[in-house]
């Protein structure tokens, strides 16, 4: 049986994410730091469509300690979950469609500003 493409991009994403952690726990070992691999877990992220599509899970190790995939996660006082990055995305179009009406107000007074001051002179 061929893998899909989906197949083909989670094992590199697994090998990517695996390199890092081991990466990652060098420079903790070599800075006299360790990974609690007990309360360490990971969250995949993406679109509702997206994740859905996933029929398979990544499968990551610190040591050869399995981490825990979550579906929601607090860290440092946020609390993370797969719809997070669509709460975030509607909250940046908000705010850049705020930016670029203050854009055309701005650019606005400036064309009026410049011509009177050209007329005026």
């Amino acid at each position: 049986m061929t893998p899909t493409l989906i197949t083909l991009v989670l094992i590199c994403i697994q090998s990517s994410l695996s390199d890092d952690l081991e990466k990652l726990s060098k420079w903790l070992v070599s800075n006299r730091l360790t990974l609690n691999a007990t309360k360490t877990e990971f969250i995949s992220i993406g679109s509702r469509q997206r994740l859905r599509t996933l029929s398979d899970t990544l499968e990551l190790f610190n040591n050869n300690v399995p981490i825990e995939q979550v579906s929601r996660a607090k860290s440092l006082g946020v609390n993370v979950n797969v719809a997070f990055p669509h709460q975030l995305c509607e909250k940046i179009a908000s705010a850049i469609g705020a930016i670029d009406l203050v854009k055309v107000i701005l650019l606005k007074l400036f064309y009026y500003q410049t011509f009177f001051a050209t007329w005026h002179n």
